[in-house]
This record gives C-alpha cells, structure tokens and sequence, in this order.
C-alpha cells in the first residue's frame, strides 16, 4: 500500500505540473494506484467479515463489485478539506485545496455529483481487482475534448460515446452512460455498473465519503477458500479444546460453541456492510452491517432492536466519561458467561468458604444467588461513568441491574466485615447512609495507591451497596455518599445497545508532567481550550431492524489536536 504522502498525491493529482493533463493522467493511468489505498481501507475495516450471497441458488454475481468507494461529490471535497484546514491549520491541504478546485472547472465535468470507484474481482481474485471509475459528467464530449493532446496520453474515438485512451503502456476503454464517464481497463465491464450504481447508492446518502464491501461480489472459490480456513482453524481448536480437562476445557468449549453460533449468522445474513464519513462540526464515522432479509443474523438484529425499550439513564449529565450498556443476552453468551460464572463461584466456595463462620457460608452465597437470577432473566443493564468534583478530583460509579438485590445486600453485609481484618484494609463502614437508600457500605484502604489520590483525592475509598434492583459500586472522596444517594436510574427509551461519551478536557491536568508527556499535556490543552474545548467523543451501537449501526462522533477539537500533531 502507498503511504499517506502518495495516496493524496494519486488522489488528488498534486504534483510538479500544474495542467490540467497531470489531473487528468491521474484520475485515468492511477486508477489501479488508487484502488490499492481504497482495497486496503476495505481489508482493515472488513477483513474479518465472511459472507455468502442472498440468492443461494446464485452464489456469485460477476455484475456485482465486491468492493466500493464513493465520494458524494468533488464540491462537497472541497469544503470538507477547505473546514479541515481551518481546524487543523495543516499547510498542505491548502494545495490540495487548489488543485481540486482546477479540477472541478474542467469543461464537462458535474462537481456536484458522487464520484464512484467499483473493484471487481479480476480472474477470480480480489487481489488484482478490474477497477471501474465512475466520473460525473455534464457534457461527456466535451470533457473529453478538454483532456485531448495531454503528452503520453493517446485518446481515440470508437463511437460517439465511446474512447479508447492508452499511455504509459496500459489501454483503459471509457464510455459515456447517463450522465457517467465510465473508464476500465476491461471494457466488459462497462455494460454493468450504469444499471447496478443507483441501486448500490441508495443506502449511501449522507456521507462525504464511502467504502463498502458487498459479498455478494465475492467469488465463489474464494469464499470457499475462507470458509474453509476458519471451519479448518475452529475444528484444530475443538480438538485441543476437547483434550483438555477440567475448567480449562469447559471454558474453551464454550468459546468455540459461542464462536461457531455467530459465525454461521453472519457467514449465511450479511449482505453489505458500509463505512461512512461526515465532516460537519467535527468528524462523523458510521459503519453500517446490513443482514439479508429473514435470515437468522436480521432475526438476530431484529430482537436486539427490541431489547432497548427499557435502558437506563445516564448517571450524571456532566460526566467526563460514561459507558452505557442495555441489551438482552443471547443464548450463546448466557452459556459462555455461565460457564465462567460457576467456575468463579467454585473457586470462591475453596479458597474462602473455610474462612468464614459456618452460620455466615449461607448468608454469603447471596451473591451467587442474585448473580444467578440475573443470568437467568438474560438482561445486561449497566452504566459507569467518572463525575468530576469541585476539588479537581473524580468520583467513579458503575450501577448494574441485579435480580435478587435483597440476598445480595444480605451477603454484602456478612462478608465485608471479614475484609477488615486484612493488613490492607484500615476500616469497612457499613450502612453508611443510615436509613436512607441505597443501603451503603464504604471500605477504606490502609494506604491508597499514588494514582489512586491523584485522581479520586487523598480522602478516596471504596463503596458497595443496593438498591431494590441495582448494585452500586464506587471510588471516590466524600463526595461519593451525596451522588449515591442522589443517584437516579429509572427507565427510559433507548435506542441504544451501547452508548459512549468522553470528554477529554477534564483529563488534562492528570497527564503525568516530565517529556515526553509534558509536551503531550500542552498539546492537548492547545486542542481542547477551556473556552471552547469542543472535546466530546461519543459512540453508539444500535440496531435497527435488518441493520446494526455503530456510529462514532469526534468533535472540532479532536480535528485540532491532529493539525498539532501534523504540524509537529
């Protein structure tokens, strides 16, 4: 693959010639250069995803592409790097700035509509793909005529609508198709993509620039290959798995069994997946899984689409960072959890069931209990986040959604005790809270780690308690006890699997001062201002019918800190 240096240049045409011949050159004899930076953002994003085809009866479509990269227009590529220079202050994209600007002024040329590149599988490879790029053209005759008499660059005319351009010892046949430019080195494939481009567009609206990756496209000795390959690696693993005894064998079981029950999901369901990215006060990334209508991996999205009726609320608005998960679990994953869970619960009963009274050993199995009921009923509802204090300090808090609260409230109470009684532990401090809920108990280490005070202040310490659905678990000063007891987790409608907001401004100061990460703390500060940090990373994963959508979002100041980096 080009580094970034060479990738700008052979998609942008900058170079030591300012014609409009280089620009064009680039966009016909680079075609193959370009899909390479293109193939190679396809295998890193979707690499591990294998798939089969809709139409079982049809395996392959040699009219599909299995790859595609689009640009919504050259227009909307200008203001997009014109907004990334003035967040990032980065000279050289000032000059990719100009030259796409001479480029969407050749005569003929439509700026304002995609540019589209399709990689179809060459001889039965996706390694040397047949490339098909797509131009939006007003005047078709008329662009070409601009780009005539370039030097090394021969184009002939085959029919009113079609040419034949040679240079640098490669041919590459265009034709003109309904407002496209069409240009490949395999002319077959000129008959195809004027009639499949609308409807492989039609899921891309929105973004400034997409590369998707369509199974369906995807040959069949090489999907078989890879099929065979991982069923090859899975059953190598079963086998070691199936020698191996005790807890280290039932583990690996129920990993592989996990393993296998999605993999054949999204080997028969998925039938297109998409990344997509929008410039628009920061920086926007989707990646959109789309399942094949009624298969099992769309029945499985399906249910999750259903599952997050009932999320929780944020614990605090102002958090600095905050996870949120709400999702019901699937069979597989309650078997593989279930798995580790009883190991857990036997390694506990050995090692510290000799050590408890004989009237505190049922107490204390509370917690099994209540962790049990939970795995039963199937439901993930949890949400940590760290609160920021007035002292410059944070407070950790994670809330969990347990069945049986009571029994484990009961083993809380029975255990704890016995923690104080170990050299590390200087007091435990239960029912903090007295009467009031939730039921409370603070654990305070004899000497908390250097971190440990730098972050949750010299006072900090340890809190467990419940609610009458919720376990509780802290870290802070004293301002812990106030925002537990505030702490509000009613239900909500969520779309959301998973939700993730961070806010990088209120980290700065806990950078470690000495270089190299003196010089890293000023470069954020410099990102992220305390007037205007515009310092919000946020995520979600949601799923919507047929689709499982994870969207990321970074704000303004993140496109500041990758100038200062840049520049740096």
């Amino acid at each position: 693959m080009t580094n970034p240096a060479e990738t700008m240049h052979l998609i942008t045409g900058v170079s030591t010639a300012d014609s409009a011949s280089n620009q064009w050159s680039v966009m016909v004899i680079g075609i193959r250069q370009v899909a390479k930076f293109v193939l190679a953002v396809c295998l890193l994003a979707f690499g591990p995803v294998v798939a089969s085809l809709a139409d079982e009866s049809s395996p392959s479509r040699p009219d599909v592409p299995w790859g595609m990269a689009r640009l919504q227009s050259l227009n909307r590529s200008v203001e997009m790097l014109q907004q990334l220079q003035g967040d990032m202050d980065f000279a050289p994209l000032a000059a990719v700035v100009e030259k796409l600007d001479r480029i969407r002024q050749l005569p003929g040329f439509d700026a304002a509509r995609p540019i589209v590149l399709l990689a179809y599988a060459g001889s039965g490879s996706i390694k040397k793909p047949e490339l098909v790029l797509s131009l939006p053209v007003s005047d078709a005759a008329q662009f070409v005529a601009a780009c005539r008499g370039i030097q090394r660059i021969t184009i002939e005319d085959v029919s009113a609508n079609r040419w034949r351009v040679r240079g640098a010892e490669k041919e590459f046949a265009a034709v003109a198709i309904d407002g496209q430019l069409l240009i490949s080195n395999q002319a077959s494939l000129l008959a195809v993509p004027g009639n499949i481009l609308p409807r492989l567009l039609e899921s891309l609206t929105g973004f400034d620039f997409t590369v998707s990756l369509l199974p369906a496209g995807v040959p069949n000795d090489i999907r078989s290959r890879w099929l065979q390959l991982l069923a090859g690696r899975l059953d190598e693993k079963r086998a070691q798995a199936e020698q191996a005894t005790g807890d280290e064998g039932e583990r690996r079981r129920a990993i592989l069994t996990f393993l296998r029950y999605y993999g054949d999901r999204w080997h028969d369901g998925i039938q297109r997946v998409d990344l997509g990215l929008k410039l628009e006060n920061g920086l926007t990334a989707e990646l959109r899984c789309s399942a094949i209508p009624e298969s099992r991996l769309a029945q499985d999205f399906s249910r999750l689409t259903l599952s997050t009726a009932t999320a929780r609320k944020p614990l605090r608005a102002n958090a600095a960072a905050e996870l949120q998960l709400a999702v019901d679990v699937p069979t597989p994953v309650r078997h593989l959890l279930g798995v580790i869970f009883k190991q857990l619960k036997d390694h506990v009963s050995r090692e510290v069931g000799p050590h408890l009274k004989m009237d505190d050993r049922a107490p204390a199995s509370g917690v099994f209990d209540a962790v049990a009921a939970t795995m039963a009923v199937g439901r993930l509802e949890s949400t940590l986040a760290f609160i920021p204090t007035v002292d410059h300090h944070f407070v950790f808090l994670a809330a969990t959604a347990i069945e049986r609260s009571d029994r484990l409230a009961e083993s809380l109470s029975t255990v704890l005790p016995y923690a104080a009684q170990s050299d590390d532990i200087r007091a435990v401090d239960l029912n903090v809270l007295g009467e009031a809920a939730p039921v409370l108990h603070r654990i305070q280490p004899a000497k908390p780690k250097e971190e440990d005070r730098r972050i949750y202040g010299d006072n900090s310490a340890l809190y467990v308690g419940t609610t009458s659905d919720t376990f509780l678990f802290a870290v802070g000063g004293p301002d812990a006890e106030p925002l537990l007891k505030n702490l509000e987790a009613s239900p909500l409608t969520s779309p959301n699997l998973l939700t993730l907001r961070w806010q990088t401004r209120p980290w700065i100061e806990f950078v470690q001062t000495g270089d190299p990460k003196e010089k890293t703390a000023a470069q954020l500060a410099a990102a992220f201002p305390v007037e205007t940090p515009e310092d919000v990373l946020a995520a979600q994963l949601r799923a919507e019918q047929d689709q499982l959508r994870l969207t990321v979002t970074l704000e303004r100041g993140y496109l500041r800190l990758l100038g200062l980096l840049a520049r740096n």
